[in-house]
């Protein structure tokens, strides 16, 4: 259930940009915290301290990598907006403008991706801390 950059992540059917590939890693950590989720869930209380000890660690190294990806997703985002508004001339505006849009609604859906996982985070955190008490 480690957090996983999109740099560090290798498939045999690599997508064809970065933010398909971050995209990529963003929404199968989502679905794997979703399987963890449910099975915390289902774990009896008898089980619970065992199954807590070995993930709270992880789930909370998790939300650190999770802002950080976040953090680097925007850094990336300011950077080619600077790159595309210095480097864009009147011959290859029309172009730029609709890979500038095309990449702003991928980066808004990654973004999205790694809110909703933040969200997942503060979910189960809240759902042990519920059943701890």
């Amino acid at each position: 259930m480690s957090g996983s950059s999109p740099s560090s992540s290798p498939s045999s059917s690599s997508p064809s940009s970065p933010l398909q590939q971050w995209h990529t890693t963003a929404s199968s950590d989502l679905n794997q915290l979703k399987r963890v989720f449910h099975k915390i869930a289902m774990t009896d209380n008898t089980q619970l301290e065992k199954v807590l000890n070995l993930l709270l660690p992880r789930l909370l190294g998790r939300v650190g990598s999770n802002q950080r990806n976040v953090n680097i997703l925007q850094l990336q985002q300011s950077q080619t907006t600077s790159t595309t508004i210095t480097s864009t001339t009147t011959s290859t505006s029309k172009l730029t403008s609709k890979l500038t849009s095309n990449g702003a609604a991928m980066m808004g859906a990654v973004k999205n991706l790694y809110d909703n996982i933040h969200a997942k985070l503060v979910e189960m955190l809240s759902h042990i801390i519920t059943r701890v008490k």
